[in-house]
């Protein structure tokens, strides 16, 4: 039989043997999971027949489905956000309830359980209740799922931000980058409002979602993840006060260190090996543990009692499609996504760095890989910058793409001296793109800088561009031209030039004045491997990440002696080429 049905099967036995006044109940104990409704419907008909005015019937065998909701007509309203986990019973008082999760003001959750299966029910439950009654601007959820991976269903619902999973170790610390920075933004935004969550939603006429991080199966993840042990006891410590709540399953509950139990105000335990270990869990006095049956639990419902949790489905094998069912209904509804964990995409395309275009004296490179902030570089700053890589077919993709992002500068020239002839058929069909002749293309740019420079106010609009410096110099029948060219670039200081070459090219021009006066070799770019063998550019102390295989889409800023590795730009269709070369 299914979960479910066991559950409906469940014998109340030993409690009612110990219910008070046994002579006036008798009871009829099942052997097997049938016979039950007709044993009811035979009773009630027996009783109306010796003359009986009124008869009920209860349903006491504590099996929830997700109508559990409507069956206590529980309510819900914006920004008070409310789970509906199941329901638990009170013999000595002679009481049922509906068991809820409001994380303000109940604060953080510790479910502990040996069975994995079980937590994730009461996880499922949680999640479902509250995205089915709440919008993604009300909540919204992190996992990190170190279980069974059964959490995976809900990644595409519009609530979650998104989820972390076995061997995703970067993504877990750009999570956690972004729940320490949301909780610094809200100390500081909350300040006016006694520094509390609560207040700033009701006193300041704005609204802000409630960040909740589930992390399911806490011993796998400390023992994967080196870190956890430190970072969420300090992240928990008063992330509620900011509307940053954690949810944790565990083993028991001494898979939790007393920094992060100290700082859970609630609690639920499923089935666990010592009947101790409940009281351990819930801090309060247990007298009883919960029943052999799936989903059961104990909860604190102001003293300890046991709890059923809600089956969203009679049929665990209907489980999967009935949330798929459930997220693609909310995807369809007009509601914004969650925010996002930050983290370096696939390939850096021109919408992830678009808002930051502005001038040529911050054109967006790449994306840190170590905090995930767009990159920009001043190609101004120096009237030479130099972008260079092992081989020269290393920056084919990187060049096309900043040639483009170039071009969404506003009133931006750009000319191009395409000696590798190895630009796109995009660059070759734009305005100034030269590829041969470069005698006449030297003699027409001197005289332009000279009309340029005969202009008090010449505004710093155009930028030179040459792909293949060794390729040029080689074909030009004069080079005195380009030295000369050079020479007055750095007297005008308002047109950049940038060059792209592999290494070992460009150094056989380091020590010629005109090189070394021109492009600076304390600024720049390098592409893809072998940074810590190049000298062309000068870098104050070498690291163990400089010696590892790049591909061509990473790259080092290099500033002043130091760097910052990057994804560098790629707007290319064909990714094969992005391989080392």
């Amino acid at each position: 039989p299914s979960p479910a049905a066991l559950i409906r099967a469940t014998s109340r036995w030993v409690r009612i043997r110990a219910f008070p006044h046994k002579k006036r109940i008798k009871a009829a104990k099942f052997i097997r999971n049938y016979g039950n409704q007709k044993a009811l419907i035979a009773g009630l008909l027996g009783v109306k027949e010796i003359g009986c005015d009124c008869t009920i019937s209860i349903d006491a065998d504590l099996q929830q489905d997700e109508n559990t909701i409507e069956k206590y007509h529980e309510q819900f309203t914006p920004y008070n956000v409310k789970a509906v986990i199941g329901e638990y019973d009170a013999p000595e008082l002679q009481k049922q309830g509906i068991v809820t999760y409001k994380p303000i003001p109940d604060g953080n959750l510790a479910i502990y359980g040996n069975d994995g299966s079980e937590r994730e029910q009461v996880l499922n439950a949680i999640m479902y209740s509250i995205a089915k009654n709440h919008t993604s601007e009300e909540v919204n959820f992190y996992t990190i799922d170190f279980g069974s991976e059964s959490l995976r269903v809900f990644s595409s619902l519009p609530h979650v931000g998104g989820m972390v999973f076995i061997g995703e170790n970067e993504k877990y610390t750009n999570l956690i980058k972004l729940i320490r920075t949301t909780i610094q933004e809200r100390k500081n935004l909350f300040i006016e409002y006694g520094g509390e969550y609560e207040n700033y939603l009701k006193n300041s006429g704005k609204k802000l979602p409630l960040k909740v991080v589930i992390i399911n199966n806490y011993d796998a993840a400390k023992e994967n993840i080196s870190t956890l042990y430190e970072d969420i006891p300090e992240l928990i410590r008063d992330s509620d006060r900011y509307g940053v709540i954690f949810i944790m399953t565990a083993n028991n509950s001494n898979s939790l260190s007393s920094k992060i139990t100290q700082n859970c105000s609630s609690a639920l335990a499923l089935h666990l090996k010592d009947s101790y270990d409940y009281a351990s869990a819930l801090n309060v006095k247990c007298k009883q543990t919960p029943q052999d049956t799936p989903g059961r639990g104990m909860c604190n419902v102001n003293g300890a009692h046991e709890f059923q949790t809600v089956s969203l489905v009679e049929n665990e094998a209907d489980l999967s499609s009935f949330i798929t069912d459930f997220v693609n209904a909310e995807k369809a509804k007009d509601q914004p996504k969650a925010q996002r964990i930050p983290s370096l995409p696939p390939h850096v395309e021109l919408d992830d760095v678009s808002e930051k275009i502005s001038t040529i004296k911050s054109v967006p490179i790449g994306i840190s890989k170590e905090n995930l902030d767009v990159m920009t570089l001043d190609f101004l700053s120096d009237i030479g910058k130099i972008i260079t890589a092992n081989k020269f077919e290393n920056t084919k993709n990187f060049t096309n793409s900043l040639l483009e992002v170039l071009r969404n500068i506003k009133n931006q020239g750009i000319i191009l001296i395409d000696a590798q002839n190895t630009l796109s058929h995009k660059e070759k069909k734009v305005a100034n793109y030269y590829n041969k002749d470069f005698d006449n293309v030297m003699e027409q740019l001197n005289n332009y800088v000279d009309a340029q420079m005969s202009k008090p106010d010449a505004p710093s609009n155009v930028t030179i561009f040459i792909n293949g410096l060794d390729k040029l110099v080689t074909k030009l029948a004069n080079r005195s031209k380009m030295e000369d060219l050079f020479g007055k670039l750095r007297r005008f200081e308002k047109i950049g030039v940038i060059v792209v070459d592999e290494v070992s090219k460009l150094k056989q021009f380091a020590f010629d004045n005109w090189f070394k006066d021109t492009f600076s070799q304390d600024e720049g770019l390098w592409i893809g491997t072998g940074l810590s063998e190049q000298t062309l550019l000068k870098i104050s102390s070498y690291a163990k990440e400089y010696k590892l295989p790049y591909k061509n889409d990473m790259g080092f800023i290099v500033a002043d002696g130091g760097t910052v590795l990057c994804k560098l730009l790629d707007f290319q269709s064909e990714r094969n080429d992005t391989n080392e070369q």
